[in-house]
């Protein structure tokens, strides 16, 4: 029996297949994996393709049937920031957001954080609080601040736990340094804020004019200093300081 239509016919023994076929016609049309359709507008018939009716194509038999029947354009909402936005109606499953910014925010994981300058809580992705950012809000806050960030507040624990005389805070010129004992400068690099070249540039500058005083310098990264425990980053100072000869120890009846 044809797998195609269904008639009857002779063929050899050795020559069974699990689908036959009484002729070539027949196994190709039977192959063309087609289906017949009746267009929603004209309700002329048509055949599609199975792969188009499966995607829900296959309604209208031409362009010129389906501009009669599709809207111009699609009201839809979106997904992210609730505002609402106008969309063709042929990508009108793909795109649930108004633009590529709210899809990306919605794809992201914010984390909320306290502004150390102005105490507001704001959200950042966690990407840029990996990178380092996430103790001011914005720049301008960062300016205006006169505190020690996090980092610095870290370093400065384990320089009293050790009991060194530090300056925090030493101005060199129209420079500042985080830490000075004796001839070390210890400087705490956040990423986000020595990651442009202005930054990198302004610290080159530094590094110059302490070495041509005699100073040495040594730079820890954030991200460093927020991995590393205690006590590793207690050894990393100490291992900085062991250059300086002029390292006094306070003495314990002092505090």
């Amino acid at each position: 029996m044809c797998s195609g239509c269904g008639k009857e016919f002779e063929q050899f023994r050795w020559f069974k297949r699990k689908t036959n076929y009484c002729s070539t016609e027949c196994y190709r049309s039977s192959t063309k994996l087609k289906e017949k359709r009746s267009c929603k507008v004209c309700a002329k018939e048509f055949w599609a393709k199975n792969f188009h009716v499966i995607k829900g194509f296959g309604i209208y038999c031409s362009r010129e049937c389906q501009f009669k029947d599709y809207p111009k354009r699609i009201r839809k909402n979106c997904e992210f920031c609730g505002k609402f936005f106008s969309v063709q109606p042929s990508i009108q499953n793909k795109r649930n957001h108004c633009n590529k910014k709210c899809f990306d925010d919605s794809m992201r994981d914010y984390v909320t954080c306290n502004c150390r300058n102005c105490h507001v809580d704001f959200e950042i992705p966690r990407w840029e609080l990996n990178r380092g950012r996430g103790t001011f809000c914005k720049y301008k806050c960062f300016i205006e601040f006169q505190g020690e960030t996090y980092i610095e507040g870290k370093v400065r624990k384990i320089l009293e736990k050790m009991k060194v005389e530090f300056i925090q805070e030493a101005k060199f010129n129209r420079f500042r340094i985080d830490f000075l004992v004796g001839k070390v400068a210890i400087e705490c690099d956040g990423e986000y804020w020595h990651q442009s070249e202005y930054a990198k540039d302004r610290d080159s500058r530094k590094d110059k004019l302490l070495a041509s005083l005699g100073y040495k310098i040594v730079r820890l990264a954030g991200k460093k200093i927020n991995n590393s425990s205690e006590n590793t980053l207690q050894k990393l100072i100490e291992k900085a300081l062991s250059y300086s000869s002029k390292t006094k120890l306070i003495n314990p009846e002092m505090n």
